[in-house]
């Protein structure tokens, strides 16, 4: 394996086979870290996980036990869970059961038929992280220099934006991270970005500010330009949203900030 791996990760929300194929017929990956749910799709694909993370939930049980031996329970029992019959303040049951939520984690490993070590991470599913969010941190600390999210985008807004917005960890570790998916290609720029016409997602490429202000905003080789332009949340929102490449080639450079791109097509 190389010292800086790429990694994919296959969540449990909507992902369409088809597409997922057809992606990875381009791709090729170093790891492969499958998602509580995601786990049929890496198993539909014929994707050999190097890991298996989430709280396992939502995980159909005969396929979860080819890679992990036991389940921590479904969930805290009625004295512990914060929606039992206890009237106190949220905040003070959220600390009073902290050590329950820091200590429910198993990681182990398995050898599967083929003779291949699968390694499986198991939380309760009463956390403070999502199990996408948890992935992502086990692609950190794998020391993984890329790592692309699949069924990170379809199905529940909640879940996109805290997808989205777990992207920032990555970001500070100098990591390049991305969510993909038929119709959308979704990451971070800090300072500059480059962009090529035979490699783009799709026909419109769009910015929007992930920090508070963006400020000292320059695009060349597009379609609509900025010079030292600035951008804050909910103001001016169509702006960048839809810009297209005028040349082969097209440059971003911020001054000051982190930007959202999406790179997009129309379906069809």
């Amino acid at each position: 394996m190389r010292e800086h791996p790429s990694c994919l990760v296959v969540t449990g929300g909507e992902l369409e086979l088809a597409f997922a194929r057809s992606f990875l017929e381009r791709e090729t990956f170093d790891l492969v870290i499958a998602v509580d749910g995601g786990l049929k799709y890496a198993d539909a694909l014929g994707l050999k996980p190097d890991w298996v993370v989430g709280d396992f939930d939502t995980v159909d049980e005969e396929l979860l036990k080819k890679y992990c031996p036991a389940k921590i329970p479904a969930r805290l029992s009625d004295e512990e869970t914060m929606e039992g019959p206890s009237k106190e303040p949220l905040e003070e049951q959220v600390y009073e059961s902290a050590e329950l939520f820091g200590q429910e984690e198993t990681v182990g490993s398995v050898e599967l038929e083929d003779g291949r070590i699968v390694f499986w991470e198991q939380h309760h599913p009463e956390k403070n992280e999502t199990d996408t969010e948890l992935a992502r941190s086990r692609a950190l600390e794998l020391g993984c220099s890329r790592i692309v999210f699949l069924g990170a985008t379809g199905g529940r807004l909640d879940h996109m934006i805290a997808n989205i917005q777990m992207l920032s960890a990555c970001l500070e570790q100098n990591v390049h991270a991305e969510l993909v998916d038929p119709q959308n290609r979704l990451y971070l720029i800090e300072h500059q970005a480059e962009f090529e016409r035979e490699k783009v997602w799709g026909k419109y490429i769009s910015f929007f500010p992930y920090t508070d202000r963006v400020t000292g905003i320059h695009l060349a080789g597009f379609k609509y330009l900025l010079h030292g332009w600035d951008l804050k949340k909910g103001v001016e929102s169509g702006l960048c949203l839809s810009n297209e490449l005028a040349q082969d080639e097209a440059k971003i450079w911020i001054d000051k900030g982190v930007l959202v791109c999406v790179e997009s097509r129309d379906r069809g």
